[in-house]
């Protein structure tokens, strides 16, 4: 694994979970978002 995938800034690399676990699991996704605005 390259060394520069771990270097994202961290904006990034949360738009980047973000849309991962979307594309993946729209309804974790959800209720994550959810429990995180409780």
């Amino acid at each position: 694994m390259p060394s520069g995938v771990l270097r994202l800034p961290k904006a990034e690399e949360w738009r980047l979970s973000r849309r991962l676990q979307s594309a993946i699991d729209p309804e974790q996704q959800f209720r994550l978002a959810r429990a995180a605005a409780v």
